[in-house]
């Protein structure tokens, strides 16, 4: 279970939105700034997509993506099992203990 919602609904009420006409190419790849109290300005433009092999996720990115991608057809503690089993995948003699959890209950 991750608290990343929790952390986001807390931090929603810090973050503006605004619209720029000065981005030079606007798209999915727009800048991000961050202004501290003190009013320093720290900006960033991701130009490669996360998830590619130059940006990875990392292994708690690519569970939580799993988990929500899974949440309307996996009940959470067959998710957590199916998790496991594919984590003990090389060392199985036999790979049906992960299929079998991707059947319906």
């Amino acid at each position: 279970m991750t608290t990343l919602p929790l952390v986001t609904d807390a931090l929603a009420r810090f973050v503006t939105q605004t619209d720029s006409s000065t981005i030079s190419q606007p798209g999915t790849y727009c800048p991000v700034s961050v202004v501290l109290k003190d009013g320093t300005r720290y900006t960033y433009t991701a130009t490669i997509a996360k998830g590619h092999p130059e940006n990875p996720m990392s292994e708690f990115e690519v569970l939580d993506k799993f988990r929500s991608n899974t949440k309307e057809s996996l009940a959470p503690g067959r998710c957590e099992a199916l998790i496991g089993a594919v984590q003990r995948l090389e060392s199985m003699d036999n790979v049906r203990e992960p299929t079998d959890l991707l059947n319906p209950a």
